[in-house]
């Protein structure tokens, strides 16, 4: 069995978006890492996640104790590592770190005696409270290098599409209650085996599909209308609506989401609009986001630098890359004409309008306005607004969403 964890670290680096959501719900390629990781190693995969964000799995996604009880081996497994290449499945009693991060914690599950020690150790990147829950000698293991493991936002951009290539070949080989469309009707330039579209997916005619770079996934009851280009790798989710969109490569829009506009090397997450002209690259979008008309991102500097971003107001980080965009958390609203600059990150709940001037660096989580200082968002009108947006799609606002918002509004300082 693996075990998918959060830790702390993880949680603190992946804000906004780890504020409000589980790691493991985070995308990055066209699968959850959870159902990656299953069809990777034929293995059943559980979470261990805050419990504050147990409701977003179902209950039997969970680990139990029951879970713990019926395996002998358990694979403890960062939900930041996306896509492991290191070999652990034969280094039993053993816990892997990089840079002072647990990567992996392999242990016969018989040997466990304090569940609930384990996962706080795991959480904390405390090796002795893993070494203190368990009944057997463990050994660490330093490991030198790791690929395909996510430390900010913008690697979960970065590793999309390499993710995508990699789920689109487990795409081919398993079923997925997905029945695909003939092909004869769609004009596509490039390799027609790299396009799977859902039999109960619409495209129209004047769509135009390009797979020499990457292969293409339309899922269920996705629609693609008139006037769109859509260049591989690339992922349009169920019941998403594309209309008169350049989604470029590297574009994932996820679920129930409306896009026009020019998109590039970007993650919209679902239940997200940007359903107008307007550019947006190098970027991850959260959900329940809306991004007006003609709002655009920089994701290049003029002088070709190294991208710096601020993590935290008093925190910037070299991504060590030339071409990053913008990150904006989920139920924020970016208004008509915005200008986002150069790596900006954009908390939860933010409402921000054009001022008259670029969109800074930092937006912190409820912001109200398009300059600084910012105004806080009213709780009151901010909870309104998101009630009426599920409303709107159907879905029913869970307590458990309003919960969370409310403690982490509180904790902003206005």
């Amino acid at each position: 069995m693996i075990v998918l964890f959060e830790e702390q670290k993880g949680v603190e680096n992946l804000a906004p978006f780890s504020l409000v959501r589980p790691i493991q719900d985070l995308k990055s390629g066209f699968f959850a890492t959870y159902e990656r990781l299953a069809h990777k190693y034929t293995s059943e995969v559980k979470l261990i996640t805050r419990k504050e964000m147990m409701f977003y799995f179902p209950e039997i996604r969970i680990l139990s104790i029951q879970d713990i009880s019926r395996k002998n081996e358990i694979i403890f497994l960062n939900s930041c590592y996306l896509y492991p290449t290191e070999s652990f499945s034969d280094t039993l009693n053993t816990i892997g770190t990089f840079e002072d991060r647990i990567v992996f914690f392999h242990i016969n599950s018989s040997d466990i005696e304090a569940p609930e020690l384990l996962y706080d150790g795991l959480y904390e990147n405390n090796i002795e409270k893993i070494k203190d829950s368990v009944k057997s000698k463990v050994e660490e293991i330093k490991i030198k290098e790791i690929k395909n493991f996510v430390n900010y936002p913008w690697d979960l951009v970065y590793l999309n599409t390499f993710l995508m290539k990699v789920d689109f070949e487990i795409l081919k080989k398993i079923s997925l209650d997905i029945e695909y469309k003939a092909l004869d009707n769609v004009e596509i330039e490039g390799p027609r085996e790299f396009l799977l579209v859902s039999k109960r997916a619409t495209i129209s005619k004047g769509v135009y599909i390009d797979t020499n770079d990457g292969p293409i996934f339309i899922d269920n009851e996705a629609k693609i209308n008139p006037l769109t280009v859509i260049t591989g790798p690339a992922y349009v989710g169920k019941k998403t609506i594309v209309s008169q969109a350049r989604l470029r490569e590297g574009t994932n829009i996820r679920n129930v989401c409306k896009i026009s506009g020019e998109v590039e090397e970007t993650i919209i997450d679902s239940y997200s609009n940007k359903n107008h002209e307007g550019f947006i690259g190098h970027s991850y979008i959260g959900q329940w986001v809306n991004i007006g008309a003609m709002a655009t991102n920089s994701d290049l500097k003029n002088t070709y630098d190294e991208v710096k971003v601020f993590v935290k107001p008093n925190k910037v980080v070299n991504t060590g890359l030339i071409k990053v965009g913008c990150f904006i958390g989920d139920f924020s609203k970016i208004g008509i004409g915005v200008l986002i600059n150069t790596g900006t990150i954009i908390g939860v709940g933010a409402n921000v309008f054009f001022e008259g001037e670029l969109i800074r660096k930092y937006v912190p989580n409820f912001a109200w306005g398009g300059k600084e200082p910012y105004k806080k968002f009213p709780l009151p009108r901010l909870l309104n607004m998101i009630k009426t947006m599920f409303a709107r799609r159907g879905k029913e606002f869970d307590k458990s969403i309003e919960y969370i918002i409310t403690n982490l509004y509180n904790e902003v300082i206005s």
